[in-house]
């Protein structure tokens, strides 16, 4: 939810926003691009192979997704894990719900409130330790995460092989939470500040490892592979 002391107009919103706006990303970065989603190696990546799955709409969050779009997110979702676990092994999921990175929102921290999904190629599970300070709910459909937006300020979107959980969050997160916990759990808490590290080296090699198995090239319209056997 938009605090009422930080109202904009959606123009703004995109105007300002890190994924709507694509002169903000080289178009290098763009692995596959459907009609209504974007594969983007991420800036500053907390690992090699780590990809960004956004939507084109300016929604806030997976939750508001139009749901006419499911199909398709589901199956390049299905797409890019597979491609995670042939190239790396295994995959971790996240998402902000409601919170990101574009503009600023107070002292020290950002928010940007566009739908984007963090990709992992790690072992790392932080689930137990969410699941330690959060509500779980387990994750069926996509229907379970847009009652959960629906009817919460906030929430953490948690995916890998074993567990699909959804965290509905009333408490207010510092910025980055979930990015911050994965890089320190990984060694690597330089990495937490993606603008002054962008590490361009480790998204070039991400490029290289990863996009003839996402379909360099793809155009949109292109087929994005079957659909995955959990709709979530």
């Amino acid at each position: 939810m938009i605090r009422k002391d930080y109202l904009v107009t959606k123009a703004q919103l995109i105007a300002r926003c890190a994924f709507c706006d694509r002169t903000k990303f080289l178009e290098d970065r763009i692995l596959l691009e459907t009609d209504n989603f974007y594969v983007l190696a991420g800036l500053g990546p907390i690992c090699e192979g780590y990809v960004i799955i956004a939507t084109k709409e300016h929604v806030q969050c997976y939750g508001e997704m139009n749901p006419v779009n499911e199909a398709e997110f589901l199956r390049l979702k299905q797409k890019t894990t597979t491609a995670l676990i042939s190239a790396y092994g295994d995959y971790q999921l996240y998402e902000h719900g409601k919170n990101g990175v574009c503009f600023t929102d107070g002292p020290g921290t950002k928010h940007c409130y566009h739908a984007h999904l963090n990709c992992v190629p790690t072992s790392v599970n932080l689930q137990p330790m969410l699941s330690a300070r959060f509500q779980s709910i387990p994750v069926g459909s996509m229907q379970d995460i847009r009652a959960s937006c629906a009817y919460s300020d906030g929430y953490l979107y948690y995916e890998n092989r074993e567990d699909a959980l959804i965290f509905p969050v009333s408490e207010r997160l510092p910025g980055q939470f979930l990015r911050r916990l994965f890089c320190e759990a990984l060694g690597e808490p330089d990495r937490v500040d993606y603008l002054a590290n962008p590490n361009y080296p480790l998204i070039w090699a991400t490029k290289q490892r990863l996009g003839d198995a996402l379909g360099e090239g793809c155009e949109r319209g292109a087929s994005v592979g079957a659909a995955p056997g959990r709709d979530h």
